[in-house]
């Protein structure tokens, strides 16, 4: 069985639904991937210019900015797709419970009926 996951208005995605766990599984790998890219993001922000001339240390701003502080810095492309990647979870999360708990009341009815 597919059960659909939303995402708002950014768009949906459809899991075999025996599938869940696993892509529970490889969503939480992927957000702390983007974590650990995130922190060292954060990292390249804080860039020594080492050496104190003009050009060393406008490079080293602009890598900051670029980073983490610009317009577009890379910082908030990180965030967006960790964003993203929770509201997957949470989709994925919500419409497993969901399955899960019909097919506990299904087995329940199946009992009793007997």
């Amino acid at each position: 069985m597919t059960e659909p996951g939303g995402l708002g208005d950014k768009g949906s995605f459809s899991v075999d639904i025996s599938q869940a766990p696993g892509a529970i599984r490889e969503l939480e790998q992927a957000r702390a991937e983007l974590e650990s890219i995130r922190d060292e993001a954060q990292l390249l922000g804080q860039v020594n210019a080492g050496a104190r001339d003009e050009v060393s240390l406008d490079a080293a701003r602009a890598l900051g900015q670029t980073a983490v502080g610009g317009p577009h810095a890379f910082m908030d492309a990180l965030n967006s797709g960790i964003d993203e990647v929770d509201r997957m979870l949470e989709a994925l999360r919500a419409s497993f419970d969901l399955y899960e708990s019909g097919d506990d009341a299904g087995r329940e009815s199946f009992h009793q009926s007997q």
